[in-house]
């Protein structure tokens, strides 16, 4: 279920807060999967008058602001899309409404904080405020409204004045030219506050009408074969040109009748299948060179005392099969063609050993199939480079948690580790949502979305 979190902002959410799409939400709203941040006019109007100040900051950030704003003024219904996850965060120009301000008696129409206050009430739908400064906050505690400060750590550090600028600087390339060690980042990019959530549905069987309308779609793309015997050509050219038997072709309508009755079965089964496959986490992580030279001999461990890990796809499709569509049988081949492809498997040319190369990653000790650890490694890991790799992992039944960890070493550098918890929830789903969605083939997805 989606709860979305009407927040109105001041001025200063956009001079002094960090970037509105990189705040994290849910220390300050728990429960939200959408924030719609919404902007009013004396905001716009505020930021206007900033964008040509003398003072760096302020006018920097109030041009990106109204960057900001103008793409939202040219979406559909005035929002720009600001981030999809793990949260979605969206920015909205508020509607301009002229507020009746008898229905205000203790706030004062020229106020900039008040008339934004005004038009989070005005608007309604529950919307709540977001401010640094104590004043708009007191006055949406008046007009009966919930105001929120900004957590210290959203905050932008304090502005440096040129010389502490160069100081700062200064210690900074000191650094930089005394740290020559190899350094590196771990990161879960899916994780808000340490915790990844895996989404488990679970999902009603197809409507029999829609199963039809999908079994036929799948069998008008893989129509049988028309197959006769053809005695004359054999009499003609001898048997090195004999066609297909009668032996094969019974043999092939044998395996399209059985592949017809493989897709109205997969059609019926789909929803258990689906299912299945969603309720495996697919954790992502990073390893990045934050240093300034290579990580010599880089070792990346994963392990996992909660869960089985799977490697690979094929471990995950060994865990949980497959969404793929049964595949039709082949036409059948004449002499002739087997003639030809028998000749053409003799002639290929085995491919020459792989060599591998120092700046590529590869697995050391790859997990085997639910195992609990395993390690890559990499000759060369260069600066600024990211790994990323995802791994699916196997819980157990009715398991609601788990942790998993990944390590990286190097020469000249200690073991550095880092993990993250994995939260799953079991809940209902529709066939028409992105998550169910993305995990069906082609096929499938575009017939959900043909009419009957």
């Amino acid at each position: 279920m989606t709860v979305t979190r009407t927040i109105f902002v001041d001025t200063n959410a956009f001079i002094q807060l960090r970037d509105l799409a990189d705040l994290p939400w849910r220390e300050l709203l728990p429960d939200a999967s959408h924030v719609a941040i919404m902007v009013a006019r004396p905001v716009i109007e505020e930021l206007d008058r900033f964008k040509s100040s003398t003072k760096t900051r302020l006018r920097d950030r109030s041009r990106r602001a109204l960057a900001m704003i103008d793409e939202a003024a040219e979406a559909e219904g005035q929002t720009a899309v600001l981030k999809e996850k793990p949260i979605r965060v969206t920015l909205t120009i508020a509607p301009r409404r002229r507020p009746d301000w008898s229905r205000y008696p203790d706030l004062d129409e020229g106020s900039n904080d008040d008339r934004i206050v005004v038009a989070a009430a005005e608007f309604g739908a529950g919307a709540e405020l977001l401010s640094h400064d104590s004043g708009p906050r007191l006055s949406a505690k008046d007009a009966g409204l919930n105001a929120y400060a900004p957590p210290a750590s959203w905050l932008l550090p304090e502005q440096q004045t040129d010389e502490k600028r160069k100081l700062t600087q200064a210690e900074r390339d000191l650094k930089v030219a005394l740290d020559r060690r190899p350094n590196a980042r771990i990161s879960f990019p899916e994780a808000v506050d340490g915790v990844v959530l895996h989404v488990s549905p679970t999902l009603p069987p197809l409507d029999s009408a829609v199963r039809s309308r999908l079994v036929e779609r799948v069998l008008d793309a893989n129509p049988p074969h028309r197959l006769r015997v053809d005695t004359l050509r054999a009499l003609t050219f001898g048997n090195g040109f004999r066609g297909i038997s009668e032996y094969q072709i019974e043999a092939y309508n044998e395996g399209y009748a059985a592949y017809r009755e493989a897709v109205e079965a997969y059609f019926e089964t789909l929803h258990e299948r689906i299912a299945r496959i969603a309720a495996l986490p697919r954790i992502t992580f990073e390893v990045e060179n934050v240093g300034q030279v290579s990580i010599m001999q880089l070792v990346v461990g994963i392990a996992s005392r909660d869960f089985g890990l799977l490697a690979g796809d094929s471990d995950i499709e060994s865990a949980a099969g497959s969404a793929s569509l049964p595949t039709p049988p082949e036409r059948p081949l004449d002499e002739q063609d087997r003639l030809m492809q028998s000749f053409s498997a003799h002639s290929m040319l085995s491919a020459p050993p792989r060599e591998f190369s120092p700046v590529e990653m590869r697995w050391h000790d790859r997990p085997p199939f639910g195992g609990d650890a395993g390690t890559y490694g990499c000759a060369d890991f260069r600066p600024r480079r990211v790994y990323a790799d995802d791994i699916g992992l196997w819980p157990g039944k009715d398991q609601r948690d788990g942790i998993f960890k990944v390590t990286a070493s190097g020469n000249d550098m200690g073991q550095m580790a880092a993990q993250v918890t994995i939260r799953i929830d079991r809940r209902p789903a529709e066939w028409t949502e992105a998550s169910v969605l993305h995990l069906l083939p082609d096929e499938v997805r575009a017939g959900l979305g043909a009419k009957g």
